[in-house]
């Protein structure tokens, strides 16, 4: 029976990759739910910036100008510093990533190194029968012939 000595080194890794990909499902979804929140802000600003356009075909009075304004560069700065939390996300995801590909690469090299024994094993196990085997054939030969 074929026993792998670095099976619970193997688990461990299977299970920390496991983590692994949890985490960078979760910081896929924060980077996700953050562009979408960027997104709706340059959506709101658009539509401020459309509303103030409009306005010029009115008479409107130049505090409510000066609002809209106002509303429309805080939008702006809103949208930048949203800009920059999305950079963020962006960066956590892609180290997320990498540690995710190299935990995928250490768990492939001992799955390989399992294979690569269990083969050797294998092998050795079919070789050892062949040779009982052939001494069972021998000496059943041996034993007609005298």
């Amino acid at each position: 029976m074929f026993k792998f000595r670095l099976e619970s080194v193997l688990n461990a890794r299977k299970a920390f990759e496991d983590t692994l990909l949890r985490e960078f499902s979760e910081k896929k979804r924060n980077l996700e739910k953050e562009a979408g929140l960027l997104e709706a802000l340059k959506e709101e600003r658009r539509a401020s910036i459309g509303c103030l356009r409009e306005m010029q075909d009115r008479e409107v009075t130049a505090a409510d100008i000066g609002m809209y304004v106002s509303y429309i560069e805080f939008l702006h700065g809103r949208v930048d510093r949203q800009q920059a939390v999305v950079v963020m996300a962006q960066d956590a995801v892609e180290a997320k990533r990498q540690e995710v590909v190299e935990a995928v690469k250490k768990r492939k090299m001992l799955e390989n190194l399992k294979k690569r024994q269990r083969r050797e094993y294998e092998i050795t196990n079919e070789l050892r029968e062949r040779k009982v085997l052939d001494e069972i054939s021998l000496q059943g030969f041996s034993r007609r012939a005298s």
